[in-house]
């Protein structure tokens, strides 16, 4: 099981540095249920913005070749326009946007939306960025765990924001209002 998961994690890894399959007009070469290929968890905050909405803090799901998944990605439908924001990281990356198309609203909870990256919108030097990013996650899954620790999942009862606050801070990032936990 463990030499089929390293095949997969390297064959994302060799078509995230730009080999395969360059286009993102079909999910999956079987239709729009099959995936492209096999999804990586990277649980990092994003900013993401559906249709004329506003940008909102989410938590990115997983990725794959073609897309993301985003957590509570709200009042999504599919065909919507969407806009991910990442904020940068230092001596990985600066912060980017990406662009894509929300094809999929999936029934979780929480919800979650799919979203497919529009390459030729993106543009190179974001895509470049997101692999950067993608593939410094894989290479140091250990940093994944220490990017949440001292920080927990709440709610603000103010505004309904739900995301991760400090420890030491246990403040809403939209209103200022205190947080309570969110029950898991």
């Amino acid at each position: 099981m463990s030499d089929r998961r390293d095949k997969n994690e390297s064959k994302l890894l060799g078509r995230l540095k730009g080999l395969g399959r360059k286009d993102s007009d079909t999910p999956g070469e079987g239709g729009a249920n099959q995936r492209a290929s096999r999804r990586v968890d990277l649980p990092i905050p994003v900013q993401l913005k559906i249709g004329e909405g506003s940008f909102e803090e989410r938590r990115l799901r997983n990725v794959d070749l073609v897309g993301l998944c985003i957590e509570a990605a709200g009042p999504a439908a599919e065909g919507e326009m969407a806009a991910i924001q990442f904020e940068g990281y230092p001596r990985v990356c600066g912060p980017f946007l990406l662009l894509g198309t929300v094809v999929r609203v999936t029934d979780e909870v929480p919800p979650a939306a799919v979203v497919e990256l529009n390459r030729e919108a993106t543009g190179e030097e974001a895509l470049g960025q997101y692999r950067k990013l993608v593939l410094h996650f894989i290479r140091h899954r250990g940093l994944l765990e220490e990017l949440w620790k001292g920080y927990f999942e709440a709610r603000c009862p103010a505004c309904g924001w739900i995301g991760r606050v400090g420890e030491r801070s246990k403040t809403c990032a939209k209103c200022g209002g205190t947080v309570v936990p969110v029950a898991g």
